[in-house]
């Protein structure tokens, strides 16, 4: 899923859509950095908030 991003974030940048390029961007890198948290099996910030709501 994070390598498929990337020729749609090319097209992106070859049309001149920066905003959609920047939004592409943290997504791919948020997605990196979800996937590298859930190899290592550690729980993400997002897991900790849900479990502190529903106490």
């Amino acid at each position: 899923m994070n390598l498929a991003m990337v020729p749609a974030l090319c097209v992106m940048q070859r049309n001149y859509r920066h905003f959609e390029l920047f939004i592409g961007i943290y997504y791919f890198i948020i997605s990196v950095m979800f996937s590298v948290a859930e190899s290592f099996e550690t729980s993400s910030f997002f897991e900790q908030i849900g479990l502190a709501l529903y106490r």
